[in-house]
């Protein structure tokens, strides 16, 4: 509700153009102002979100940049960092399209490198607490995708995998230096 007011707040605002950061914000400027120009900023899959339909020659009335990773790569990243795991735990909101993309080519990724995965939803910043212990339980490592409900509450994650000796190989520096172990992931100000 927040992005919805903030949105319609902009298209008042009647700027030359808007700045979009992260999926659910250009969402929900798109779907508030179809006029003005858009430039977004960390959007994992700008056609998965419908932002638009040809991300290299985008045809709508937004553009701009992805901070989607390799996500394999990071994987194979974790396993040689700690190669005594065999099942990696992913913590994600279901209800970011973005993080959906992610948990995706994840899942795929960890099969194919000898991997089973154990997978945690959350709705909120206050749900992360629980579902990281139940997911610590289950996991030799976890491995985070850059989904905002999780980086927010990075601090949370990064005390209770201290504590629970489980390591966090994350996708984006942020959310290291905010309590993951590592990452070969993105730095958002150099995306910025």
């Amino acid at each position: 509700s927040n992005l919805q007011s903030m949105s319609q707040r902009l298209k008042q605002d009647k700027n030359d153009v808007n700045l979009a950061i992260a999926t659910p914000a250009a969402q929900a400027l798109m779907k508030a102002d179809k006029d003005t120009p858009m430039v977004f900023t960390a959007v994992t899959d700008p056609k998965a979100a419908g932002l638009v339909a040809n991300p290299n020659h985008p045809e709508a009335n937004a553009t701009g940049v992805t901070d989607m990773t390799d996500i394999k790569g990071q994987l194979e990243y974790l396993k040689q960092l700690f190669p005594k795991t065999k099942t990696v735990g992913l913590l994600y909101n279901a209800a970011e399209q973005n993080s959906v993309v992610q948990i995706k080519t994840a899942t795929k990724a960890a099969k194919q490198l000898g991997l089973k995965v154990a997978k945690a939803t959350v709705a909120s910043t206050n749900d992360v607490q629980s579902a990281t212990e139940t997911l610590a339980g289950k996991s030799d490592a976890m491995y985070l995708v850059t989904d905002n409900t999780v980086a927010a509450a990075m601090p949370t994650v990064g005390k209770l995998s201290l504590s629970k000796h489980v390591p966090v190989v994350c996708a984006a520096s942020t959310m290291v230096e905010d309590g993951g172990v590592a990452t070969k992931g993105i730095s958002y100000k150099e995306l910025g």
